[in-house]
């Protein structure tokens, strides 16, 4: 600790971010927390005030720190409920912001984070929860961080997590591997032998075989399928029966431009083939809610209330974790490619680690098959269409720059140059 003024009846001493006064008189500490609030303490009359301070100082550092995010995160999440968010990303953002103060809390001062300290605690992450979630958490300190910014009393004075080499994203083309499956088999191929409706039928339980359907036939992201109910199957009396899909990426500027749910029609076999599942599923008897006396957690509550409502369920009835849901598509993908790989009539020309054929890849085909269906038909209409489906914004262009794969050898043999012949030769 540094002395850093003295009058006749205090001494001012300072060490780090903390400045602690010592007065003589009544022979006690004085100091403000993290907001600024004024703290005191009194000296016991059997120690000297050199240990005193050394032990205050020592103990408040830790007290600080502590402080220092539970004020913080209290902060943010005030300001992110000004934003008016979905009580789901709300919570989704209080799990983060937990996996935050696991992972980062311990540091003393943001202002001094070395490039190996955040090194090695994404890499903890990754190790203990995954890419995704070492992402995640990332993305949120950041956030964090940035608002820790804008706010003086926090006395963070730049990002260390934004600046660091370690963290910046990774471009596309590296980071993942984009695959396209195929629209149409080679002639003569039977279509039995297509990929996807190999997942189908090597699928031997309704999860497993809902999942792949679901993926392929509606285009909707893995965490929108993941949250359907069998509620959202909608079979209005003398109309078309539909599913309802809550989008999961609706932004302000979204507001008057995309709903917060989309509807999807359902064709007579799509539509068989979910109540037939869900017979499966649940059996002949009717699964009705029963009032019961939940805990005190709203978590504890929610799961409750909705346990065998899912169309994807684990064997007890709740919904899955990204990482559940994910490790039955690898294992169902493993089980495709070691059977049919070597297959005499149609190999399975995909690797056994399906990078690339993850579940936006479903996505991509929904959005290829959509426009090699209606071929010339596909107009500006359509592809709005396409957009409201997908849940897209009207207009953007990422429905055609990332998820569209266009083939040129369509237009060879389509002869359109042809058609524009102008007469000159």
């Amino acid at each position: 600790m540094n002395l850093i003024n003295e009058t006749s009846h205090s001494r001012t001493y300072q060490k780090n971010d903390l400045i602690i006064k010592y007065e003589f008189n009544g022979q006690r500490a004085r100091w403000d927390d993290i907001m600024g609030v004024e703290k005191k303490k009194q000296k016991p009359a059997n120690i000297s005030e050199e240990d005193f301070l050394t032990k205050l100082f020592d103990d408040l550092s830790e007290v600080q720190q502590d402080q220092f995010f539970y004020y913080l995160t209290q902060d943010f999440m005030t300001m992110r409920r000004e934003e008016k968010l979905s009580a789901r990303t709300y919570e989704e953002d209080s799990v983060l912001l937990k996996n935050c103060n696991e992972y980062f809390g311990h540091i003393k001062n943001y202002n001094n984070l070395e490039f190996d300290d955040v090194h090695n605690i994404l890499k903890k992450i990754e190790e203990e929860r995954g890419v995704d979630k070492r992402n995640r958490v990332k993305k949120k300190m950041q956030q964090l961080l940035d608002f820790a910014l804008t706010k003086k009393q926090y006395n963070v004075r730049h990002n260390p997590l934004k600046a660091h080499p370690s963290t910046k994203p990774v471009p596309k083309a590296e980071k993942q591997e984009v695959g396209y499956f195929e629209l149409e088999l080679p002639a003569g191929v039977n279509n039995q032998h297509h990929p996807i409706k190999r997942l189908i039928r090597e699928a031997d339980n309704p999860t497993d075989r809902l999942l792949i359907i679901l993926l392929a036939y509606t285009g909707a992201r893995i965490n929108e399928i993941r949250q359907l109910t069998w509620d959202d199957i909608v079979q209005p009396r003398n109309e078309h029966a539909y599913l309802k899909i809550k989008n999961s990426k609706i932004k302000p500027s979204d507001v008057g431009r995309k709903d917060e749910y989309r509807k999807i029609d359902l064709n007579d076999n799509f539509l068989a083939e979910l109540l037939l599942q869900k017979k499966r599923l649940l059996g002949d008897k009717e699964m009705t809610y029963i009032e019961k006396v939940h805990s005190e957690t709203r978590k504890a509550d929610k799961s409750e209330d909705n346990r065998w409502r899912w169309i994807l369920q684990t064997p007890q009835g709740y919904s899955f974790s990204d990482r559940g849901i994910r490790n039955r598509y690898l294992k169902l993908w493993a089980k495709v490619y070691d059977k049919y790989h070597n297959d005499e009539q149609y190999p399975f020309n995909y690797p056994r680690n399906p990078k690339g054929y993850g579940f936006h890849a479903f996505r991509r085909f929904y959005v290829c098959n959509f426009r090699h269906r209606l071929g010339d038909q596909f107009t500006k209409v359509k592809e709005e269409q396409l957009q409201q489906f997908i849940g897209h914004t009207i207009g953007s262009q990422i429905t055609a720059s990332v998820y569209t794969k266009f083939d040129q050898d369509q237009l060879v043999k389509k002869r359109v140059n042809t058609e524009i012949d102008p007469g000159f030769i």
